[in-house]
């Protein structure tokens, strides 16, 4: 069995190996565009522009987007605005039911 140390040795060289190809800030809205306007069937530079309209805030809370996610309709596929990494799965895990989100609601303020 190896020593604890030389596991943390290869956890360090990997972070730091990572944080070297990663040159383009997450909150960049020009990381991946292209590749997000094709898979979401985006004309081009719409992703910017929906950017510059949310002046790079969460459509939902207002937290700056460091890790933007294009939230989408899965039934139709139509792009309705960008998303923090907390709030695009938490509409998910309501199953993008605006009932669910309404009962969410009441749930939240008849139990503050």
């Amino acid at each position: 069995m190896r020593p604890f140390h030389h596991h943390e040795e290869r956890r360090r060289t990997f972070y730091r190996s990572h944080r070297r190809q990663r040159s383009i800030k997450p909150s960049d809205p020009s990381e991946n565009q292209a590749a997000l306007e094709k898979k979401y069937g985006l004309p081009p530079g719409a992703y910017k522009l929906m950017w510059k309209a949310q002046s790079g805030l969460c459509a939902i809370c207002d937290d700056i987007l460091t890790r933007p996610h294009v939230d989408h309709d899965h039934a139709t596929g139509k792009v309705r605005g960008l998303l923090c990494h907390r709030c695009n799965p938490g509409i998910g895990l309501l199953k993008e039911s605006v009932r669910n989100l309404r009962r969410a609601e009441t749930y939240l303020e008849a139990n503050a």
